[in-house]
């Protein structure tokens, strides 16, 4: 799939420094290069004070998220068709989880 120069936003600047620190972005500019998140597979983002994970519906490869220690309340994860590891008690108990939408 060719995504060329799209950007994904990523609102949560915790979250893109997060991303940042990974590898898969180089500036704090609110976005990240699509192409760059869309072959990602395992994600891990654990405690690092991130409140909203916007963006994270472009990351459509991904099968296995760690997101714990957080501060994220809902979630969407209705475009992230390979994800099949999810666990509602761990993320409800390491973060302030009030809803996700998964279809």
């Amino acid at each position: 799939m060719g995504f060329g120069q799209q950007k994904t936003f990523i609102h949560d600047d915790n979250f893109e420094q997060a991303l940042i620190n990974l590898g898969y972005d180089n500036v704090l500019d609110d976005s990240v290069l699509t192409a760059n998140i869309y072959p990602v597979t395992v994600l891990n983002v654990s405690a690092q004070n991130i409140s909203d994970l916007t963006g994270i519906e472009d990351f459509m490869n991904m099968d296995a998220f760690n997101f714990g220690g957080n501060l994220i309340t809902s979630i969407d994860l209705s475009n992230n068709i390979k994800f099949n590891n999810w666990s509602t008690k761990y993320v409800a108990r390491h973060n302030r989880f009030k809803q996700q939408h998964i279809t």
